[in-house]
């Protein structure tokens, strides 16, 4: 139903968006583990995104209107995909309430670096394997199965969710963008900068190499 396949399109979207800002984190991450200047308020702009878009709001459609119109389709609660999704749920915000610890933190020791870094690809690889089985498994198992009424119901159920958060949804979408923007282009002049450090490496190498050669002993021009 069209509805429906709106429904799924709106969260799958959001997914995409999601996989933007995993990005940008681990641009983050990479500067932090080659020792790069990263404040430690850097990161509750990450957190504020995930806690508020990825779980308060999407989680929130999810956990309170999918999760629940699937248990009423005969999904079990406590077993099964919806317990999987529940715990790799509960898993992403324990990293986060970790990073968010990290982000208030005035200044980091190497200790607090590593245990940042560890707990932000913790983090990317587990919501982005999360995302691949919702979008793969969970949202086509739950088309199908759901009944025609209960999948008009959802779609009203997710409209009134939107309508109702709109302010709160645009707001962090913002910021996802931005953050998605900010770390792309961080990693692009990272990229030339390293390409021109290489390029220069190169030629005082082989300037180097030219003098070096240039003349013998002798005085006159080297016979190699």
């Amino acid at each position: 139903m069209n509805t429906t396949l709106n429904t799924f399109e709106i969260l799958m979207a959001e997914h995409r968006l999601f996989v933007r800002v995993l990005g940008a984190l681990e641009t983050c991450a990479q500067r932090i583990e080659s020792g790069g200047e990263v404040a430690p308020r850097e990161l509750l702009r990450f957190v504020e995104f995930f806690r508020g878009y990825a779980d308060r709001l999407h989680h929130g459609k999810e956990e309170d209107l999918l999760f629940e119109a699937m248990i009423e389709a005969g999904f079990p609660r406590e077993a099964g995909p919806l317990a999987v999704m529940r715990i790799e749920h509960e898993h992403g915000r324990a990293l986060v309430s970790f990073l968010s610890a990290l982000g208030k933190k005035p200044a980091w020791a190497a200790s607090d670096r590593r245990a940042g870094l560890e707990a932000a690809r913790e983090f990317c690889a587990l919501l982005r394997g999360h995302i691949q089985k919702e979008d793969r498994v969970l949202y086509p198992m739950a088309e199908q199965r759901l009944p025609d009424e209960a999948q008009q119901k959802l779609a009203g159920a997710v409209q009134a969710h939107l309508q109702s958060h709109g302010a709160a949804e645009h707001d962090l979408l913002e910021l996802g963008l931005a953050l998605a923007k900010e770390w792309a282009t961080r990693a692009r002049l990272r990229a030339t900068s390293d390409d021109e450090s290489h390029e220069s490496h190169g030629s005082q190498e082989s300037h180097g190499s030219q003098e070096s050669h240039g003349t013998c002993a002798c005085g006159c021009r080297s016979h190699s």
